[in-house]
C-alpha cells in the first residue's frame, strides 16, 4: 500500500489531523472491510490507525490479525 498505514500518513502529510471529508472515506471503508469479517465469522480486534492501510488510488485495507477471533456457532471463540 503506497501510501502506508493511516497514523504514518497522517503525520507524515497531516500533522494538524485529517479533513472530514477524508477521515469519513477512510471510515466507510475501513467499515466495509469489518462488515466482511464480521459476515464470515471474524473479529478484528485491535482496530486503530496504525492497522489501517492506505493506497494512492483510495484503497483502504486492515491489517494486523493478530489478535482476531473466529466466532463458532456454538459462541466459543477461538483466537487466530
Amino acid at each position: 500500500m503506497s501510501k502506508g498505514s493511516c497514523l504514518h500518513h497522517l503525520k507524515k502529510s497531516y500533522p494538524n489531523g485529517f479533513e472530514e471529508a477524508i477521515i469519513a472515506s477512510i471510515l466507510k471503508e475501513t467499515l466495509r472491510g469489518l462488515e466482511y469479517l464480521h459476515r464470515q465469522g471474524y473479529i478484528h480486534r485491535d482496530v486503530k490507525v496504525g492497522n489501517v492501510l492506505l493506497h494512492h488510488d483510495g484503497t483502504v485495507k486492515l491489517t494486523d490479525f493478530g489478535v482476531s477471533a473466529c466466532m463458532f456457532e456454538e459462541g466459543d471463540i477461538q483466537h487466530r
